[in-house]
């Protein structure tokens, strides 16, 4: 099963997006991520995102259009 992590700004405009085959590797990937977001942004006021949503798919198809 692919998991996929959609980050969301703070006007509901997906900024980030995680993508993995494990659960726990995916939401290590967005702590790790935070943790980078606070450690470089030290001073901001506000957290740059307003939502997270963590989606598990089970598409194991991908359909590309035709030319």
């Amino acid at each position: 099963m692919n998991y996929i992590i959609e980050i969301l700004d703070r006007n509901n405009i997906v900024m980030k997006t995680l993508k993995g085959k494990n659960k726990n590797d995916v939401i290590q990937h967005f702590k790790d991520w935070k943790t980078y977001q606070r450690n470089t942004f030290p001073n901001a006021k506000k957290t740059m995102f307003s939502k997270a949503y963590l989606i598990e798919t089970n598409i194991t198809d991908v359909f590309e259009p035709e030319d």
